[in-house]
């Protein structure tokens, strides 16, 4: 179901009046297609290996694949991109993204919102298992490998909602804090991945998948929902990026 129409404003005007750009850049179209994909990301170095063009937006834009809206070949190729930014950049690495992909691929977009399937991070029927932060902390940080380990100090539960929705974790598909916790908690999170290419866990006592370890050892529960959601409708992209 689509919903009301919000900012009707090509991101490409946006993303290069607003943003710095990477000192050097180099794009090309991977020649295996869309297949194993990573991304490595060092300072104000980016490096995505083999990412389809609708994984490049996502991660450019701080969303998920599913809420950029675009025709079917933004999944069809494969991309190589390896940048460096100045110095001193290293927190506008996914807005020097936006510049560069408008740049190469003269992408245009505009936001809607959609009614989109989602899921609810919510509070199980026995309350939260984890701790406030203590006074003096840490705060905001999160360290997390694709074996399934996390460690979290000082973290709101938008903040880990928002962890919870990268492509990573495998959920695909937009995660809503609906807690309504305010404060900040430290926690540690063990499960075992249902899909990754880390070797699996063979301890006997290796933890659960992600959705039963959230509950056991956080108190926390991931419902499927449908809501509204912020989208990227792609007005305009090329699939072959200018040359470098």
């Amino acid at each position: 179901m689509k919903l009301a129409l919000a900012l009707f404003v090509p991101f490409v005007a946006l993303a290069q009046t607003a943003h710095p750009a990477f000192e050097v850049a180099s794009v090309k179209t991977n020649p295996d297609g869309p297949g194993h994909s990573g991304t490595h990301r060092n300072g104000h170095n980016l490096r995505m290996q083999n990412s389809t063009l609708r994984t490049l937006i996502a991660f450019a834009y701080s969303v998920t694949p599913p809420q950029v809206i675009g025709p079917e070949w933004l999944d069809a190729a494969g991309y190589d991109i390896d940048a460096t930014g100045a110095p001193g950049t290293e927190d506008q690495v996914p807005q020097m993204l936006q510049v560069l992909l408008a740049d190469r691929f003269k992408l245009g977009l505009h936001r809607e919102m959609r009614e989109l399937s989602v899921f609810a991070l919510v509070i199980v029927k026995g309350g939260i298992k984890m701790q406030k932060a203590a006074e003096g902390g840490a705060r905001g940080t999160i360290s997390s490998s694709s074996r399934g380990d996390m460690k979290a100090q000082g973290v709101t539960m938008a903040k880990f909602a928002n962890l919870l929705a990268a492509p990573g974790f495998g959920l695909d598909h937009p995660v809503l804090d609906q807690t309504s916790l305010t404060d900040v908690y430290d926690f540690t999170l063990r499960w075992t991945p249902e899909t990754t290419g880390e070797p699996r866990r063979e301890e006997a006592n290796a933890p659960p998948p992600l959705f039963a370890a959230m509950q056991e050892q956080l108190g926390l529960k991931l419902e499927p929902r449908k809501a509204p959601v912020e989208v990227l409708m792609v007005d305009h992209a090329e699939r072959v990026p200018t040359e470098n």
